[in-house]
């Protein structure tokens, strides 16, 4: 983010830069700043896409709970050369303390152990995995040991609940997903929750469930479906906020706990179409065959895996497509919500000459 010109003094010792009009002078100093711009860009990227009932911001002494194995181990960059490289990771609870808020340290602890015994998604996705799915890492609610108002007592002010979705370069997203028992479950797509998120939402939210306030985290570099964010039966009319943090990079994270409590005010805005179902969308009849018509081609005559997909579509991709049946999404462009308040009054203009015009 910054160029710095090295002088002769700095290519001896290797470790300080030519002085600039920011003040950075040393590798220290340009990687502080790097980081609060990391920081920066989260606050003001990350989308508020649900808040009914003012369920957002917390109290700064609020007590919560976090809910799905990947709060432990979020995904913070994509796959390949865009992964997270640093170890000064600033992760979820990280950000929750540093922002106030007192997180339930039994179900951390808890993830924690299920992670290192080797439950939980796996670390990187290869191109292949298109073919044959990849799992959310996601625990079936067996797993859970004790019940939802067991784990959660003494935090319960507020549920949140982590969904996480890795994607990088070299690698399209699964058509299928697999199941915490490895089998391949060709019902269910990569890009919507799994059973089990949807089991473990169901139970946050369920009548008897101690929280009163569910918030939706989504961890992910490209949109989920969203339309079970409007399914109020399903949740009890629980399911009170949700915020796309998106890959936060090393530092990111720290902007979540400011914008739960409201320190920073969210501005950020969708820069995609959120679907309500992926599956209705033209592109879905030939993305991830591999294979299969419009994604093989000829080399000297031998036919090759492409890995592409045929846009038979033609030009009616992503917003054209709804635009052109004015099919209703789930969350269009450029949508975001705040904290503030807007309001218009009666105005008027008043011409040169005195003339009012209402």
């Amino acid at each position: 983010l910054y160029v710095c010109n090295v002088d002769e003094d700095s290519a001896k010792n290797g470790n300080e830069y030519s002085k600039t009009d920011d003040g950075i002078k040393t590798k220290a100093d340009s990687l502080a700043n790097g980081n609060r711009v990391n920081e920066e860009i989260c606050e003001e990227g990350m989308v508020l896409l649900k808040n009914e009932d003012k369920a957002l911001p917390l109290a700064k002494s609020a007590k919560v709970s976090v809910f799905g194995m990947n709060s432990v181990n979020l995904v913070y960059g994509g796959s390949g050369s865009a992964a997270k490289k640093g170890t000064n990771t600033v992760d979820l609870y990280q950000s929750l303390t540093d922002a106030g808020l007192e997180y339930n340290p039994t179900l951390k602890d808890f993830y924690e152990k299920k992670t290192s015994s080797g439950k939980g998604r796996p670390a990187s996705p290869s191109m292949g995995d298109i073919l044959t799915g990849f799992a959310t890492g996601e625990l079936p609610l067996s797993e859970y040991s004790g019940s939802i108002s067991s784990l959660s007592s003494g935090y319960s002010d507020a549920a949140l609940m982590v969904v996480s979705r890795i994607g990088g370069e070299a690698y399209d997203l699964p058509t299928q997903s697999i199941n915490t028992e490895g089998r391949k479950d060709s019902t269910e797509h990569y890009l919507e929750l799994d059973d089990n998120e949807k089991a473990l939402l169901q139970a946050l939210c369920a009548e008897d469930s101690p929280f009163s306030k569910v918030i939706l985290v989504i961890n992910s570099g490209t949109t989920i479906e969203l339309g079970f964010l409007q399914d109020e039966a399903t949740y009890h009319n629980k399911l009170k906020a949700a915020i796309y943090m998106g890959l936060p990079g090393e530092v990111g994270t720290g902007a979540l706990g400011k914008i739960l409590t409201g320190e920073v005010n969210p501005s950020g805005r969708t820069v995609d179409t959120c679907a309500r179902d992926f599956t209705k969308i033209p592109s879905s009849e030939n993305f991830g065959t591999n294979g299969g018509k419009g994604n093989s081609y000829f080399l000297s005559g031998t036919e090759q895996n492409a890995h592409f997909v045929d846009y038979e579509e033609g030009i009616y991709v992503g917003y054209r497509y709804y635009d052109k049946v004015n099919r209703k999404v789930r969350y269009p462009f450029g949508y975001g919500l705040s904290y503030s308040n807007f309001s218009f009054s009666k105005m008027s203009l008043e011409g040169p000459d005195g003339t009012k015009v209402d």
